[in-house]
């Protein structure tokens, strides 16, 4: 069955991660359509669901990403609890563990910033949720971000491109 904002799905929980917004590759338009066609309790956003590494240098915005942010904050209007983990890609949202301004942006967003959730689901049974990143630093802890970059882009040149332009 086709699900659509006119015909949506209802399911009790959504657990989304990788959006990246920011970079110029992110399909908004395909989050901002699921977002719509389901209808649904909880909101799990894991990890990177901005690209604070693009912000750094130029950052990507367009009406799809802008409409996709709208819908989510009507989730949260229509009574929609909103939970976010950091990723590696936007772990500035890290520092609001620490800051107390953390309590301000949970209130005036509703959004809940955490390390990692738990979720019980309907049946009773327990979820542990999170992005997953945390296990990436340990073997990246003493390396720089310029250098996961770089050395990211050289896998990417070697092993991501078309097997027609090696």
């Amino acid at each position: 069955m086709e699900y659509s904002p006119q015909n949506p799905c209802a399911v009790r929980s959504v657990f989304m991660s990788d959006f990246h917004i920011g970079y110029k590759g992110f399909d908004a338009h395909s989050a901002l359509n699921f977002i719509q066609s389901h209808d649904f309790q909880y909101l799990y956003l894991l990890g990177d669901i901005f690209d604070g590494w693009k912000l750094e240098k130029r950052w990507y915005c367009n009406q799809d990403i802008v409409d996709l942010i709208d819908a989510i904050i009507d989730k949260k209007k229509q009574g929609v609890k909103i939970m976010l983990t950091p990723g590696n890609h936007d772990e500035h949202f890290r520092n609001f563990r620490t800051l107390p301004m953390r309590y301000y942006y949970s209130k005036k967003w509703g959004v809940k910033i955490e390390e990692e959730f738990v979720h019980n689901a309907a049946d009773g049974k327990k979820y542990l949720a999170l992005h997953g990143d945390q296990f990436d630093m340990h073997v990246l802890k003493t390396t720089s971000k310029f250098l996961t970059v770089y050395i990211n882009g050289l896998l990417m040149k070697q092993y991501c491109r078309p097997a027609r332009l090696r």
